[in-house]
C-alpha cells in the first residue's frame, strides 16, 4: 500500500528542523518523517495534491490549499528534475536519493522553490548538505583508491583503470569545495559521525603523492600485448572445431591467477571478419620477463601441449609494448 506524497515534499524533508506554521503541524511533520525514515523501501506515489503532510497546515482548507498554484509550480519542477511524472510509485529511499542528487546536488533547490517562506532555513542547511554528500562520495573514492594502491604490485591494470577516478579525488583537492568543505569542518558544522579523510591534508595528500609515485613505477616497466592468431587443421569437422575452441578458450583463459605476471587473458572464439583466423588470443603481461616466462611455464605449456598445438595449423604471433 502507498502513501500519497507531493513531489515538493522531498526536499521539505531534506531541511526540515522542527520549525513550522505551528506546534501542531511541526508534531504532525516530524512524525510522519520519522514513519519514513524507519521503513525507506516503503512505496510512495507522487500526486500533485494535498497529501499526509498537508494535515495541519494554514493553507490546506477542506483539502485544497490556498497556495495551490505556487506549490504545484513546485511539485512540476521536481518531477520533472528527477525524471518522473505525476502518478508514479517509487520507494521512499529512492525518491530520496533523486531528490538529493538530481536538486541538491545539482544546485537547483532555489530554482524550484527560491520564493517559499522557508527557504531561508533551506538555505542555511543546504550548504551543509551538499558538502556531506560530496565529501561522502569523495570518501568512497579514497578507500577504493588505497585498496588498489595496496594490490598494485600484484594487479597493476586494476590499479591504472582507476585513475579517472582518482583524478577526481586530486581535482577535488585543488578546488574551492575543499577549501569550503575544510572551513565547514574546522567551523563544527559537519556531522561529528561523518568520515572525513579527504579534509585531512595527511589523507588526501599522502594519498595523491603515493599514486605518483606508483604510477612512476608501473609505468617504468612497459606492459607487453601478446597476440596470437590460430587457424584450426582442415580434417577437423565443424563439430570438432567447435568443441576444441572452447576448450582452448577455457584453457588459456584458465591461465590468469595460475601464471605470475598475466594482467588480462582473453581468447576470440568467434572469427574475426578481418581474417581468416578461427581464434584470437588477445594477453596482456606486466614486462617482457613476464611474457617469458608465461611461455616456458608448466600451467601454459601443458594447455599448449593438449589443448592448442595438436588442432591448430597456423600460428600468428605479435608482441608489443603499451
Amino acid at each position: 500500500m502507498s502513501r500519497v506524497l507531493r513531489p515538493h515534499h522531498g526536499m521539505c524533508f531534506q531541511f526540515y528542523e522542527g520549525k513550522g506554521y505551528s506546534e501542531d503541524f511541526t508534531d504532525h511533520m516530524g512524525r510522519i518523517i520519522r514513519e519514513m525514515e524507519s521503513d525507506p523501501s516503503q512505496k510512495i506515489r507522487l500526486k500533485v495534491e494535498t497529501d499526509i503532510v498537508c494535515r495541519n497546515c494554514p493553507n490546506n482548507e477542506a483539502g485544497e490549499c490556498t497556495t495551490a498554484d505556487k506549490v504545484k509550480r513546485y511539485d512540476e519542477e521536481v518531477l520533472k528534475a528527477c525524471g518522473l511524472v505525476e502518478g508514479d510509485e517509487i520507494s521512499f529511499a529512492e525518491f530520496t536519493e533523486l531528490v538529493r542528487e538530481k536538486i541538491i546536488d545539482a544546485g537547483i533547490r532555489s530554482d524550484i522553490c527560491g520564493d517559499c517562506s522557508w527557504d531561508y532555513i533551506c538555505r542555511e542547511k543546504e550548504r551543509i548538505l551538499r558538502a556531506v554528500r560530496r565529501i561522502f562520495k569523495m570518501e568512497s573514492i579514497l578507500d577504493e583508491a588505497l585498496r588498489r594502491m595496496d594490490d598494485a604490485e600484484e594487479a597493476p591494470q586494476e590499479f591504472l583503470d582507476y585513475q579517472t577516478e582518482i583524478k577526481k579525488l586530486d581535482e577535488y583537492y585543488s578546488s574551492q569545495d575543499w577549501k569550503n568543505d575544510y572551513v565547514m569542518d574546522e567551523d563544527g558544522l559537519l556531522p561529528k559521525d561523518l568520515k572525513r579523510g579527504v579534509l585531512s591534508e595527511d589523507g588526501i595528500y599522502d594519498a595523491l603523492e603515493r599514486n605518483k609515485e606508483l604510477m612512476e613505477r608501473i609505468k617504468g616497466t612497459r606492459m607487453v600485448k601478446h597476440v596470437i592468431l590460430w587457424t584450426l587443421k582442415d580434417e577437423l569437422s565443424a563439430e570438432e572445431k567447435v568443441t576444441i575452441k572452447q576448450e582452448i578458450k577455457e584453457g588459456l583463459e584458465g591461465l590468469k591467477g595460475k601464471v605470475p605476471g598475466i594482467v588480462d587473458i582473453k581468447v576470440n572464439i568467434n572469427g574475426l571478419e578481418s581474417s581468416n583466423a578461427d581464434l584470437m588470443l588477445d594477453s596482456t603481461f606486466e614486462s617482457i620477463e613476464a611474457l617469458k616466462g608465461y611461455s616456458v611455464h608448466p600451467e601454459h605449456v601443458a594447455v599448449a601441449d593438449s589443448k592448442v598445438r595438436p588442432y591448430t595449423k597456423i600460428r600468428s604471433c605479435l608482441d608489443f609494448e603499451v
